[in-house]
């Protein structure tokens, strides 16, 4: 089966021409003039002030080519900014994607595309190569109870809400429930959203430092619930209206998951951040977290009138409290039966 055209970054490593979804891709520079740092084992480079990791890609993928004097690629990596040094940049194209034979794929590579002179050029998937991808998929596993526990919290997150707003709206309001998910840090940006969208997000303190809830309204969804609001984005009354929609959604799920684990999780007032997406997971997940950190991820889609736009509620606890959170959940579907 052949994908629909991908547009992508070409770049250089050796001899090798190499691909990278836009999707992930923030900005590009000459390397020339800059050093990247080993601290701990880890290459960082200096970018606007902030430090990065980075790889050098060939390094990275075992090929030859170490981009020490060429260019950096600055790509969002499960909702953090990475740099990869590349020996150089071929441009961006927009080419046919075909999925490669089984003997050709390599954890790096999820598929091929296909240049105008008929070329074969590898396309990167940016996480594996960034080494947190799999680490990611190893830290997660629940029980059957643990996934029939946290689809019960959608449940009833998504009722709740609904009467909620229809209620502030004098309207009827639809929420669709669609899936509980546990995941880590480093999958989440990928199953909400591309980084590089323009998305809002509205942000809720736990008290006493238990985490924090992440409610994102990805792309153009924040725009088109303003308008189902009568109002807009660009105005004081837009984002206080979507920010009061997301306290409510918020509070609703939260309040379902404090009722199904008996667990302590007062809000604390929220806040409305409108960026792309990779900067609000940057700037609001606990910099202290690393790839493997979990969050609890729930996705819906809530309907005024005749629109329909998605949203994700994501609660990201602190580690100390995933393994009590998942305990809880497990136990209370097992005092119900």
């Amino acid at each position: 089966m052949i994908d629909a055209p991908l547009h992508v970054l070409v770049v250089r490593v050796g001899e090798s021409q190499l691909a990278l979804p836009m999707t992930h891709v923030e900005q590009t520079f000459r390397l020339s003039g800059r050093r990247l740092f080993n601290v701990a084992g880890q290459l960082c480079l200096l970018f606007r002030g902030r430090t990065l990791a980075a790889r050098y890609l060939g390094e990275a993928l075992g090929l030859p080519g170490d981009g020490a004097e060429g260019k950096a690629v600055i790509v969002w990596c499960g909702g953090r900014r990475m740099a990869f040094a590349v020996d150089d940049l071929v441009g961006q194209f927009t080419l046919q994607r075909y999925p490669l034979p089984p003997l050709a794929l390599s954890p790096f590579c999820s598929g091929a595309l296909i240049g105008d002179e008929g070329e074969i050029v590898p396309l990167l998937d940016p996480l594996v190569v960034a080494g947190i991808s799999e680490e990611g998929r190893a830290a997660v596993v629940l029980t059957a109870m643990q996934q029939s526990a946290l689809r019960e919290v959608g449940n009833i997150g998504s009722s709740t809400a609904a009467t909620a707003l229809a209620g502030m709206l004098g309207t009827e309001v639809r929420i669709d429930y669609s899936d509980s998910l546990l995941v880590t840090v480093d999958q989440v940006a990928g199953l909400i959203g591309s980084p590089l969208e323009t998305s809002a997000m509205v942000v809720t303190p736990i008290t006493g430092g238990h985490g924090s809830v992440l409610m994102l309204f990805a792309g153009a969804a924040p725009r088109k619930l303003c308008a189902l609001l009568g109002v807009s984005l660009d105005e004081d009354m837009g984002r206080s209206a979507l920010c009061e929609v997301g306290n409510i959604l918020s509070s609703s799920y939260l309040t379902a998951l404090q009722t199904m684990t008996g667990l302590a999780l007062d809000p604390e007032p929220p806040l409305l951040d409108v960026d792309v997406l990779g900067s609000l997971l940057g700037t609001h997940i606990d910099p202290t977290t690393s790839a493997g950190d979990l969050i609890v991820l729930m996705r819906s889609s809530l309907g005024v009138g005749d629109g329909d736009e998605g949203f994700s509620f994501s609660f990201v606890p602190q580690m100390t409290d995933v393994q009590e959170l998942l305990g809880r959940l497990e136990a209370s579907l097992g005092m119900a039966a």
